[in-house]
């Protein structure tokens, strides 16, 4: 017994379209949700750096 979506090649070109539109968006929300992970870890190294660079200003300070 054929299924309606391979009776009929409109409903598979639908199927097929669907299916590719929610591959696209789920490598989209990949794509961003990657992104956010690499900008949140640029971030945290230049938080670091500029608190590594503080507390040798502060050494400093107090050597003087």
């Amino acid at each position: 017994m054929n299924t309606s979506a391979e009776h009929s090649p409109r409903r598979r070109n639908i199927v097929a379209a669907l299916a590719s539109n929610a591959g696209l968006a789920l490598q989209g929300w990949a794509d961003r949700r990657n992104r956010s992970h690499v900008n949140n870890a640029l971030y945290r190294e230049r938080v670091d750096q500029e608190t590594e660079l503080h507390r040798t200003l502060l050494q400093h300070n107090q050597l003087r």
